[in-house]
């Protein structure tokens, strides 16, 4: 009779269901995409039940003994082993999941889980699970590349440290909080709330804060970066405002009749800046620099 450790060298981690007559079969569970699917089809009743339990066994069975000889197995046994599969495939109550949930969280949160966490958030296109193929050493160096690409966009603003304060002290070590890695991914809170314009709407920092979370790796630093153009771009159209803010004056909209003669001025000030910008004066080395463009445009076509 084979034990679990033969079964284990022979097909990696996997289940396995003991038969009264000691026969053992070993399994691996359905994805929950199947399960789902098989769940679905047998209370549709749409095909026969034994149709949908042979499917479940040739695609769960890792013993190709088994598989092989499905047709001169006893009767009951594919029966037996696919109720065994769909059992342990998934839960079949909220607090089967929560239970599950519970210990799955207590690991996620230990340090590994943490940088794990930390890289994803840097590169989206990493999976923890492509994290956890990797040796230690490639590992860490996926870390320290998140750790660079974070710190430049200011989503962190200082390296990452996993060694408790109380460490460094020279006191006794505690057990590793990991809580400083998250604290870091949380960005500065505005100092008050902000307000929309002559409206009773009012958007929290807590609001904004959920906003940004929503954002990740690559989708973040775009974010920033456009939001800091846009910034730059509407000074003009706000500097009347934070003018009036500077001189600890209160904030007066303007008319619109005072908006469109501001907007008149700067339109002038535009058309201005681009005549003054084409009709400079040329120098010679830039007159034969556009000369050779165009003979090289000209030899292109």
């Amino acid at each position: 009779m084979r034990d679990i450790s033969d079964l284990r060298l022979s097909y990696g981690e996997c289940f396995a269901s003991e038969l009264p007559d000691g026969l053992i079969v070993p399994w691996k569970p359905l994805s929950i995409e199947d399960y789902l699917n098989y769940t679905a089809l047998f209370e549709q009743k749409r095909h026969l039940a034994s149709t949908l339990e042979n499917e479940i066994f040739l695609k769960c069975v890792v013993d190709s003994y088994f598989t092989n000889n499905i047709n001169r197995l006893k009767a009951g046994i594919v029966g037996t082993v696919v109720s065994a599969i769909l059992l342990y495939s998934f839960p079949t109550t909220p607090e089967e999941i929560e239970t599950v949930l519970i210990g799955y969280r207590q690991l996620a949160n230990n340090l590994i889980g943490e940088l794990i966490a930390f890289t994803c958030q840097a590169f989206p296109s990493y999976t923890p699970d492509d994290l956890l193929k990797c040796n230690f050493t490639d590992f860490m160096y996926r870390v320290a590349l998140a750790e660079k690409k974070l710190i430049s966009t200011g989503i962190i603003t200082e390296p990452l440290s996993v060694i408790n304060k109380t460490q460094k002290n020279g006191k006794s070590p505690e057990k590793h909080d990991t809580r400083h890695l998250k604290e870091q991914f949380e960005q500065r809170k505005p100092k008050e709330p902000m307000y929309s314009s002559n409206r009773a709407t009012v958007i929290t920092a807590d609001d904004i804060k959920e906003s940004t979370m929503a954002y990740t790796g690559h989708e973040l630093m775009d974010k920033m970066l456009l939001e800091d153009r846009a910034l730059k771009e509407t000074v003009p159209f706000y500097s009347v405002y934070t003018e009036q803010m500077q001189r600890g004056e209160k904030v007066r909209i303007l008319s619109v009749e005072e908006r469109k003669e501001l907007a008149l001025q700067r339109s002038k000030q535009y058309e201005k800046d681009y005549l003054a910008q084409n009709n400079k004066p040329v120098t010679l080395e830039e007159h034969k620099a556009k000369k050779r463009e165009k003979k090289l445009v000209k030899k292109k076509r």
